[in-house]
């Protein structure tokens, strides 16, 4: 192979990586709209549990998402990950929702 070949190949593949890397990003920032407008809706079943006082962990409704998802999964994730991803998200859902409530109630002491 010359050297002009190898650089017009190597162009091509940078391109095609390239490529492929902005529709990554595209995906991810969808990925990050949705990761929010899912923790605005979390955050209003916080206030809702708030009023009503219930606790913000409901476990049988975490193992009902993951186990939702698991069976709704065609791959390439494997249920393993799948379900750390969305144990993640949903930690942070009960992290926003936890200092949403202490953030009402100091406001409350004040």
């Amino acid at each position: 192979m010359t050297a002009v070949h190898n650089d017009s190949r190597d162009r091509q593949i940078t391109a095609r990586i390239g490529d492929l890397r902005n529709a990554i990003d595209a995906i991810d920032d969808r990925l990050l709209a949705l990761i929010n407008d899912r923790l605005k809706l979390a955050a209003r079943i916080g206030s809702i549990k708030q009023v009503s006082g219930n606790p913000v962990k409901d476990r049988e409704r975490e193992r009902h998402i993951i186990d939702r998802l698991q069976s709704a999964n065609s791959g390439p994730i494997d249920n393993d990950l799948l379900s750390r991803v969305f144990a993640d998200i949903i930690r942070a859902s009960c992290y926003l929702q936890n200092t949403n409530r202490r953030t009402t109630e100091s406001d409350h002491d004040g």
